[in-house]
């Protein structure tokens, strides 16, 4: 992709999603997001995701993940030394970020 993946800070999150920090679900945002769903969690049996509030969440796989987000599956890394996420692909033309 060669753009660096940044963390959303709390406002744009809520502006974009609807949801606060910490609760922001997979789906239901006030606008339509670009999803990347890092290939890591394809191979797990079972993950949870935010289910609208900081303290609810509900268990999915990685695949229903992907689609009920339509979401490109892509590793993802963490680059310490710049202190954000990479995605590891260049065939990505357009990314918006809306929560971490």
């Amino acid at each position: 992709m060669g753009e660096p993946i940044e963390k959303a800070d709390a406002d744009f999150v809520r502006e974009k999603t609807g949801f606060a920090i910490g609760g922001v679900p997979p789906v239901g945002h006030l606008e339509p997001i670009y999803t990347i769903v890092d290939e890591e969690l394809l191979r797990l049996v079972e993950i949870w995701a935010a289910a609208g509030t900081p303290n609810s969440v509900f268990r999915l796989t990685g695949e229903l993940l992907l689609e009920m987000t339509s979401g490109v599956p892509m590793p993802v890394k963490w680059n310490r030394q710049y202190r954000h996420c990479e995605p590891r692909r260049s065939n990505v033309h357009a990314l918006r970020v809306t929560g971490a």
